[in-house]
């Protein structure tokens, strides 16, 4: 007899082997046609257009973000490959308002990381307009305030 898991068991990683082994194995017929989601790389879909994907290779010190990005963020609908004919019409349109739901949230999130990591590098976002500047400052310098001081210290010295 196996026990089953209930989510509170699924959710403590002490459990999670246990729970895993719980699990009845797919027979040969479910094997061929059940797939996976493939999970999102962080510089894909809605998200992707405000963050880009980390030039390092990812590693475990990193965390999932850098090797899975945004993944997650929508519902999939299993087993949708065995038996799509006998599908529950309502089932895809509430997994199609649902993953909407997450695109603007991901989208949101994927603005909020790419606004930070501009913040972290302000030289990739405002680099160009060093030398503006830095001829602004130059000319205000040498134009308004060594004429204007000259002047003042000659007032003051008299």
């Amino acid at each position: 007899m196996k026990l089953s898991c209930d989510t509170k068991r699924w959710q403590d990683p002490t459990q999670w082997d246990f729970c895993v082994k719980q699990l009845d194995n797919l027979t040969t017929d479910e094997a061929q046609c059940v797939e996976a989601p493939i999970p999102e790389a962080p510089d894909s879909g809605m998200a992707g257009w405000f963050a880009s994907k980390p030039e390092s290779p990812p590693s475990n010190a990193d965390g999932p973000f850098t090797v899975h990005g945004y993944a997650g963020y929508d519902f999939t609908t299993y087993d949708i490959g065995c038996v799509p004919t006998l599908m529950h019409p309502d089932y895809k349109f509430e997994n199609t308002i649902a993953n909407g739901e997450f695109m603007v949230a991901t989208g949101i999130t994927g603005a909020a990381n790419g606004l930070r990591e501009k913040a972290w590098n302000p030289q990739s976002m405002w680099g160009w307009s060093n030398p503006l500047v830095q001829k602004a400052t130059d000319a205000t310098y040498h134009k308004v305030f060594t004429v204007f001081g000259t002047i003042t210290l000659a007032i003051i010295g008299l």
